[in-house]
């Protein structure tokens, strides 16, 4: 073999070797820009459940905009359907405990939504649409935790439609995506592998390190305790909720938690950076 035919042999492996390491960058990039935001060792966050609803209603606005004012690493939140495929922000499906109307969402129309008044804690307001409430967030500087309701009889498109929501608001390597719907999780996944998707487990039969899901919310009773007794089983991020007493927020610290869902984010973040200072927590 000749000097010429080598050195084509070489810079042609050069060349193979290159497109794979940056094949390899660019995929580890796709999803883990989310794990930049995420690490499974980095200190815990603090999620606004529902927003911070002592003087406002939950899942609104105001809410929302009360939250941000205590600058929680993220506010959770909750999307349904209306029957016209519109994306609303609200918890429940049936508007009777914050409207007093035996009505579903999913059978009403946009409209009909939008004209809808919530009433909770002495204060009044409209259910936002999840475009405006993003809109919002995006003003406030304030990450969000969409978690998508699955009540029944959703249309196809529900899941995509979300996603491609926060895509079009660019907030999409930012932003997380939760569920207690397993399907959804791993459609969510499967359609953006870029947003960080997780899985909110009420019991302890799910695959905890299936590839599809990038991290897990447990409620604060046994599953949490075992898992986080267990953690070296899995490196997602485990997240607990709903906790809201200063004792059981530094216990699920201390515990290694990545981090709470709380009605109480005020407390949560003295208590979190309190806790980083003495370095009882990374």
């Amino acid at each position: 073999m000749n000097r010429k035919h080598q050195r084509v042999i070489v810079i042609a492996s050069l060349i193979v070797v290159l497109a794979i390491s940056f094949s390899v960058i660019w995929l580890n990039a796709t999803k883990k820009d989310v794990a930049n935001i995420l690490p499974a060792n980095s200190q815990p966050v603090v999620m606004a459940h529902r927003g911070y609803y002592v003087n406002a209603v939950e899942n609104t606005l105001g809410s929302l905009e009360a939250a941000a004012v205590f600058r929680p690493d993220y506010v959770e939140l909750d999307v349904v359907e209306s029957v016209d495929g519109e994306l609303f922000v609200i918890h429940d499906n049936n508007l009777k405990r914050l409207a007093g109307l035996d009505k579903d969402i999913r059978k009403m129309n946009k409209e009909e939504v939008a004209s809808v008044i919530l009433k909770q804690n002495g204060k009044e307001s409209h259910i936002s649409t999840l475009s405006e409430f993003v809109d919002e967030a995006i003003k406030l500087d304030q990450n969000l935790n969409v978690e998508i309701k699955i009540y029944g009889k959703e249309s196809k498109e529900f899941v995509g439609n979300v996603v491609s929501l926060l895509k079009s608001k660019n907030v999409e390597k930012k932003y997380l995506i939760q569920s207690l719907d397993w399907d959804t999780v791993l459609k969510v996944n499967e359609l953006a592998p870029e947003i960080s998707a997780g899985f909110i487990a009420l019991n302890k039969t799910f695959d905890i390190n299936n590839a599809g899901i990038d991290f897990i919310s447990i409620p604060v009773y046994d599953v949490a305790k075992d898992l986080l007794s267990h953690k070296d089983v899995t490196n997602k991020p485990i997240y607990v909720w709903t906790i809201d007493s200063e004792a059981s927020i530094e216990k699920v610290f201390s515990e290694g938690a990545n981090g709470v869902i709380t009605n109480k984010c005020n407390d949560a973040i003295i208590i979190r950076d309190q806790m980083v200072k003495i370095g009882s927590i990374n």
